[in-house]
C-alpha cells in the first residue's frame, strides 16, 4: 500500500496518511505524494475541500520519519545543500517537498479539515504539544486559540 492514500470523491479531496506501523509518520516517499496531493487539491476546480486523515486508531501522525529522514538526508548532504532548489529526491519530488506536504511553502485558499485520530506529534509543533480535538472551545475543558495566517484553530490539551 502506498504510504498517502489521495482519492477524489465528488468535490471533496480524501488523503489518508497510511503508515500505521510507524504511527503515519512521514518518510521521504509520504512527504513527496503528499505534496503532490496538496497541489493538485488546490489546482483542481472541482474539487472544494479536502479532508486528512491518518490510518489506524493509535496517530494521525507522528511527524517526520527519523529512522528514515536522518539516513536518507545524511547520506545526501552535500548534493542536498548544493542543490539550489533545483535537485529533485526521485522522480519529480523537489527537495521543499517536506514544506509543502506540510502546507508551509504552499498557498492553498480552499477549506481543510483535519480528522485527527489518535496523537497527532511532531518535533516542530508550533504547540509544541499533543492536541486531542480541534473543535469550538467548551466550558468543560480549556481551550487554546491558535491563529494563522488563514485559519483559527480552537484544540483542548490531552488530559
Amino acid at each position: 500500500m502506498p504510504p498517502i492514500i489521495y482519492e477524489k470523491k465528488g468535490n471533496i479531496a480524501f488523503i489518508t496518511i497510511n503508515r500505521p506501523e510507524r504511527r503515519n509518520a512521514l518518510n521521504f516517499e509520504a512527504f513527496g505524494l503528499l505534496a503532490k496531493a496538496w497541489l493538485d487539491f488546490r489546482d483542481d476546480p472541482e474539487l472544494w475541500v479536502a479532508i486528512i486523515t491518518g490510518a489506524g486508531d493509535k496517530a494521525f501522525c507522528a511527524g517526520g520519519d527519523l529512522k528514515e529522514f536522518i539516513h536518507m538526508v545524511t547520506q545526501n548532504i552535500s548534493e542536498l545543500t548544493g542543490s539550489g532548489g533545483s535537485q529533485t529526491l526521485g522522480g519529480d519530488v523537489p527537495v521543499n517537498a517536506s514544506l509543502v506536504a506540510v502546507l508551509r511553502e504552499v498557498e492553498i485558499y480552499k477549506p481543510i479539515i483535519a480528522a485527527v485520530n489518535g496523537f497527532c506529534i511532531a518535533g516542530r509543533s508550533p504547540t509544541r504539544t499533543r492536541w486531542r480535538s480541534c473543535s469550538p472551545p467548551s466550558p468543560s475543558a480549556p481551550a487554546k486559540r491558535t491563529t494563522t495566517a488563514s485559519s483559527t484553530r480552537w484544540c483542548r490539551p490531552i488530559s
